[in-house]
This record gives C-alpha cells, sequence and structure tokens, in this order.
C-alpha cells in the first residue's frame, strides 16, 4: 500500500508526552481492525496520533461510493485539519490492522500550537508534504492514460508488500471494481501478475516496473 509514515512527528511527541502534565489531555488508545477512529461527518472530539499499525481516511458520496484519500501509518496525525478549520470531519479514518495511538484533546492540541514551535513546524511541514502528494496523485491520474495510473498506483502500493486489494485500489483511483477488473485484464495479458484472486492482486515488481518505463 502507500502508506505515509512520520517517524520525526512520533518522536517529538513522545518527548511532549513524556514531559507533560496533562495527563488527563492525552492518553493511548487501542482500535481493533475495521474499527472506526473518526467519522464522517461528526463533530470532531479528539487528534490522534498513530503509534502503531495501519488505517485508511476515506470519503463516502450520497450514492454511496468511497474515494480513498490516504493510508497512514506510525506518525501521523488524524483530525487536526478539521480543529484547525472548526469544520466537522471531512472523512471516514477506518483501522486497516489492529492500531494504537495517543487520543490528544483540543485544549492540549491547541496549547501545543502556540507553545510548541518545533510542533508546528513539524505539523506543517506534513500538511505540506500531503499537499504535494495530493497534487502529483492528480497529476498522474489527469495527464495519463488511466493504465498508467493503475501502474504508478500499484508501483507504490506494491513498495512494502506484493499483494494489493482490488478494492483499495479501485477507492484509491476514484473507479468502480468493474472498472478495474477490465482493465486489470489487458494488464495481466501482459505477464503483470504473478497471482490473483476476486480480491486481491500479487504484481510482479520487475514487470511492473519495465510497463512504466515503456510509457516514457
Amino acid at each position: 500500500m502507500i502508506i505515509k509514515y512520520n517517524p520525526d512527528l512520533l518522536t517529538y511527541l513522545n518527548r511532549l508526552v513524556a514531559a507533560d502534565t496533562h495527563s488527563s489531555s492525552i492518553s493511548r488508545r487501542t482500535f481493533t481492525q475495521g474499527q472506526s477512529l473518526i467519522n464522517q461527518g461528526d463533530c470532531p472530539q479528539w487528534v490522534y496520533l498513530l503509534t502503531g499499525g495501519i488505517v485508511k481516511c476515506f470519503i463516502t458520496e450520497e450514492n454511496g461510493r468511497s474515494y480513498v484519500l490516504e493510508f497512514l501509518g506510525e506518525g501521523e496525525m488524524l483530525g487536526e485539519l478539521e480543529l484547525l478549520t472548526g469544520t466537522d470531519n471531512l472523512s471516514t479514518v477506518e483501522a486497516l490492522t489492529d492500531v494504537t495511538a495517543y487520543q490528544i484533546s483540543q485544549d492540549l492540541f491547541h496549547s501545543y500550537l502556540l507553545e510548541e514551535p518545533h510542533f508546528n513546524r513539524l505539523l506543517l511541514q506534513e500538511l505540506a508534504l500531503r499537499l504535494s502528494r495530493t497534487a502529483q496523485r492528480a497529476s498522474y491520474q489527469q495527464i495519463f492514460p488511466v493504465e498508467y495510473a493503475i501502474l504508478k498506483v500499484l508501483f507504490l502500493f506494491t513498495e512494502s508488500q506484493p499483494s494489493v486489494s482490488k478494492q483499495n485500489l479501485a477507492d484509491y483511483l476514484a473507479i468502480p471494481v468493474r472498472s478495474l477488473n477490465r482493465i486489470l485484464a489487458r494488464l495481466s495479458a501482459q505477464n503483470l501478475f504473478t497471482a490473483t484472486t476476486k480480491t486481491a492482486l500479487t504484481v510482479s515488481r520487475e514487470r511492473l516496473t519495465e510497463l512504466i518505463i515503456a510509457y516514457h
């Protein structure tokens, strides 16, 4: 998967937590696979910083279709945009694995913003990186054929593991699974996959690299 991590922010927050006396304003939480940390449309209550596991952030439209924004791992922060903008939760955040996280109160989050310049800098860097990733993703989805977009996303998805969920891939590309399957059938004829099931793909990284290069 295209999983984002932020070890610097996690290290710094660990340091703040160790020195902090606001024991009632921050706690450690555990979420099981499939459990929601944040629900789209709800009023934000907390900010979370992931200390373990992987989550999926996605928006569900009125027609029931979902669009995956990010896959996030250790050190990534959740819910900070809503507190900064004063809006309801933009997306749902669901645990793809068992997850551990710091749960931080709104008051403590705002006090960190006011009193911790280094925390501010790390948070701004994170927000800038997310904006940059979104722009890059939009560019190759708009400029190149959908087959190339799928190849690029598969390359990123399989950096950490060879197998990828078809549903997560379709949601990330904002296309129906049926449309994805038609394109995958064409790519399969080019020996891209070493194994396929109804729900998952196992990709040949060597062949994937060759096909991406062929587009340039």
